[in-house]
């Protein structure tokens, strides 16, 4: 709790957003976690205080997509579930934010109780909800694979939060000595690539002495699996893992970075490039799912999984000062294109449009 991820990141700066046109509030569906709800939502969005099962509603709900939960948001013209599930509400509008489709396409990258999603999001589908998507990508993905209604289906892309300005050094930077790094940021988890990216790291390390490697993020499923990759290679010593880490410290990191590496090996947006243009450090990513439609040309691409490749990016970046230059001038242009300011005015759009169907 507390520790936002991508869709953490998501949920708080949208609502936030949002809340500048309609009247919002939060809810959670958790028994636990309720009593913390109020702490983490933004100035200007109540709370509902629901005391909801996770476990037996999601089983339910997966079966017959029933208990109804109506009578919990009288008053309310619109449901928004921002993580796949949106509770069943009879006579009030409602829409379920769709994120991509790792679930149903990639469920070996999934923990089990996130495999139930797509069963959720087709209910929600057919029992009218509207379907919002971060990117294009992803809408059509939704279209393909779920069936749904092209005219309920709206993709409204997430917004950047402007970074600090000027951050202080983290507690950590006496392990960087001074030396250039490359940073990658994610939940350290098997979809976000980070393999290949320690592969990619071991073949242009000898070429570079003092280069570093910087993977931050909190630890994922499959943790292990990277933590023995590492604990055998040839570059442990070159790698730093400072754990998920704070506003101020990711700031200090992405701007000082000397590339921002996001081998992912698919995406329904992709933020972390986004952050790292819109302080003007260059990115190296992979083509996979979203990431070409959200960073366009501003970014260098090579295939998911391609470690030589990647390879010969990273070092092109690392070696030529007029490929850095031209990246970052093109990535802050790009990201300067993302706002919560627009997200959150197309969301009310959304919940407009769905409220009067």
């Amino acid at each position: 709790m507390g520790r936002r991820s991508g869709i953490g990141e998501f949920a708080y700066h949208m609502a936030e957003s949002v809340a500048r046109h309609v009247d919002a509030a939060g809810f959670m569906i958790s028994m636990r976690g309720r009593g913390k709800l109020r702490d983490l939502l933004p100035p200007g969005v109540s709370h509902l205080s629901l005391a909801l099962p996770a476990r037996p509603l999601m089983a339910s709900w997966r079966w017959c997509y029933c208990p109804d939960l109506r009578w919990l948001f009288h008053g309310f013209d619109v449901v928004h579930g921002t993580n796949f599930v949106v509770p069943p509400s009879r006579g009030i509008a409602r829409v379920v934010t769709v994120h991509d489709l790792t679930p149903l396409l990639f469920p070996r990258f999934c923990r089990p109780e996130v495999l139930g999603f797509p069963a959720l999001v087709r209910h929600a589908i057919r029992s009218g909800a509207y379907v919002h998507t971060p990117s294009e990508f992803v809408r059509q993905q939704v279209l393909e694979y779920l069936d749904a209604d092209p005219e309920r289906v709206v993709s409204i892309a997430h917004g950047i939060t402007p970074l600090d300005a000027d951050p202080e050094p983290p507690h950590f930077a006496s392990l960087l000595d001074g030396r250039p790094w490359v940073l990658a940021m994610s939940t350290l988890e098997p979809r976000k690539g980070l393999a290949s990216l320690v592969k990619a790291f071991e073949g242009i390390a000898p070429l570079h002495p003092d280069l570093l490697l910087v993977l931050t993020g909190q630890a994922g499923w499959g943790i292990d699996d990277l933590l023995g990759q590492l604990k055998n290679s040839s570059i442990a010593e070159r790698v730093v893992l400072p754990g998920y880490v704070s506003d101020n410290d990711r700031s200090w990191l992405l701007r000082n970075a000397t590339v921002f590496a996001y081998p992912s090996l698919y995406e329904g947006f992709g933020l972390p490039p986004l952050e790292a243009m819109s302080v003007g450090t260059p990115v190296v990513s992979t083509d996979a799912g979203a990431i070409p439609e959200v960073v366009g040309s501003a970014a260098i691409l090579v295939p998911p999984n391609s470690v030589d490749e990647l390879a010969d990016a990273l070092t092109e970046v690392i070696t030529s000062s007029t490929t850095r230059a031209s990246l970052a001038e093109l990535g802050y242009e790009r990201a300067c294109r993302y706002s919560w300011h627009t997200n959150g005015e197309q969301m009310a759009t959304l919940y407009s449009q769905a409220s009067r169907r």
